[in-house]
């Protein structure tokens, strides 16, 4: 049986996977796996990294707790086998197990060396590989009120019938001509994922680690279902940790295009959530929480960066709703709708960088927390309460813009701290270029500095 060295460890070939040893010969009690869609073989039983199992799937379905499964850089999609709706695959994650992507892989000098990109390894629900590279589906098959769409062949077809399409918007009758017109385009996500991943029923000791999440499609017309909530990953119950992943292009018809959580308390950290969507393109919708949705729970995101996420409602990097827990250390940039949206939610949001978004922290009900932060260039008040207590503690509230009133700090039927604040360049159409308190709202202003706020 042949032994390789691992820094203080040596690696024993145990048929469907390794057991950690120290020098000493005693069992660290760990079992790894091996995925690596380029695996040469001759045996793809998860042994080793040239005998890896080539998906991800079989090894979650043999794993059990105290496994760590390796997976190489490439992309791995859900299987359907066996399932009555194919769009129903997903990756369940499991208690006791980890994954962690990002491994060079069978023929690489080093195959156990990893990259701290999560792009190398990919976990997608494009099931058949046809998506487009961009957001032509999302732009052409459905409404974006902007001139145009990206796919100049679809934009070409439809705008021979209807040139304003192209010369004012590409309104809803625009994307209702693209489903006929280009068909291999707007069907190219019928067969995506609901849900990528799902963490329902784990604990803490379900690990997710350095990998991207993508392509996620949940959206099930039907108001309400779980199917569209939750594309990139979906957790009913359950407290997982997701570590360094990148949430990229998944979208929901409802809540969480990134990732929903409903009675739980992830902790998510050092992670990336990017052009994730919760729009309900067709009606009126409750399209809430593009980067992340949490409902009835107490989370933890640490260091994440939330960018160019979108929604129809509120919540455009992180929706909240019944909910308490952390927003620690994470930059909020660009995303189309405010940043950070409760609803009778009382988080702790600490040290965070809010800047560019269509609105910085908003709040109905609830007591939320905010220190430390810089809430900086918003297109909407920087601070937004209607009916709770919100704390704000040493912020500087920058240069952000209302279209009403309150362009810093707006507080509507609430009874609002504010300590330690410098309250610089903010402005409002209405009232309150700087702090606005309307509506038999009770504002405490302490130790602050206000400038050239209208």
């Amino acid at each position: 049986m042949a032994c390789h060295q691992l820094g203080l460890l040596v690696v024993v070939g145990v048929g469907v996977g390794a057991v950690l040893v120290d020098p000493r010969g005693e069992a660290r009690g760990e079992t790894i796996l091996y995925v690596d869609a380029n695996a040469g073989g001759p045996t793809h039983n998860g042994s080793s990294w040239c005998n890896a199992y080539l998906e991800l799937q079989p090894a979650l379905s043999v794993a059990a707790a105290g496994t760590t499964i390796r997976v190489a850089d490439g992309v791995y999609r859900p299987d359907p086998s066996g399932l009555p709706n194919p769009r129903q695959a997903t990756f369940q994650l499991k208690n006791g197990v980890v994954v962690e992507g990002g491994y060079a892989g069978c023929g690489a000098p080093d195959p156990n060396a990893r990259s701290t990109d999560p792009s190398a390894t990919i976990l997608s629900g494009d099931a058949s590989g046809n998506d487009p590279p961009g957001n032509e589906f999302r732009d052409c098959c459905y409404a974006s009120y902007l001139p145009s769409c990206p796919d100049a062949g679809c934009a070409a077809a439809v705008c021979a019938q209807y040139a304003y399409c192209c010369d004012l918007q590409w309104q809803q009758d625009c994307a209702q001509a693209a489903r006929s017109l280009c068909s291999a385009l707007c069907d190219s996500k019928n067969d995506n994922s609901y849900h990528v991943v799902t963490g329902s029923g784990t604990d803490a000791t379900a690990v997710l680690d350095g990998v991207t999440v993508t392509l996620g499609q949940a959206d099930v017309p039907t108001f309400p279902t779980e199917d569209s909530k939750g594309a990139g990953m979906y957790v009913q119950g359950g407290s997982p940790t997701i570590r360094n992943c990148l949430f990229r292009r998944n979208d929901a018809r409802e809540q969480g295009g990134g990732l929903y959580v409903s009675t739980g308390s992830p902790q998510v950290t050092g992670c990336t959530f990017d052009d994730n969507r919760a729009r309900n393109y067709l009606d009126a919708g409750d399209g809430s929480g593009g980067g992340a949705y949490v409902q009835a729970g107490n989370p933890l995101f640490s260091g994440c960066t939330f960018t160019a996420n979108a929604v129809d409602w509120t919540g455009a990097g992180i929706g909240l709703a019944q909910t308490g827990g952390t927003i620690e250390g994470c930059r909020f940039a660009g995303n189309f709708g405010p940043a950070i949206d409760g609803y009778g939610s009382s988080p702790l949001i600490e040290r965070c960088m809010i800047a560019g978004n269509g609105g910085g922290a908003f709040f109905t009900l609830g007591s939320p927390s905010v220190r430390g932060c810089l809430i900086l260039g918003n297109y909407g008040p920087g601070v937004y309460s209607l009916l709770g207590s919100p704390e704000l503690l040493n912020l500087l509230i920058v240069a952000n813009s209302s279209g009403g009133s309150g362009g810093g700090v707006s507080c509507d039927l609430c009874d609002a701290s504010v300590r330690n604040c410098t309250i610089v360049g903010n402005t409002a159409y209405a009232n309150g270029g700087g702090v606005y308190a309307g509506g038999r709202s009770t504002a405490e202003i302490h130790n602050c500095i206000k400038w050239v706020s209208p």
